[in-house]
């Protein structure tokens, strides 16, 4: 099922009994966009933007 908090809701209110199972792309999706996040985090904290550790990290 996909990860939308309104999918979970309609869900349970049709179906009361049933089972949220997250398969595993969605897991990855989710892994992917969270590290994706703290590299942009990283990424504004670097203020030389000629260092290689800041383009190593804007090339990803």
């Amino acid at each position: 099922m996909d990860m939308n908090a309104a999918y979970q809701l309609f869900i349970h209110e049709v179906f009361p009994q049933a089972q949220i199972i997250i398969d595993r792309f969605h897991i990855v999706q989710l892994l992917g966009r969270a590290l994706d996040q703290a590299r942009i985090a990283t990424l504004k904290q670097i203020e030389d933007h000629h260092l290689r550790t800041y383009k190593v990290l804007k090339t990803q």
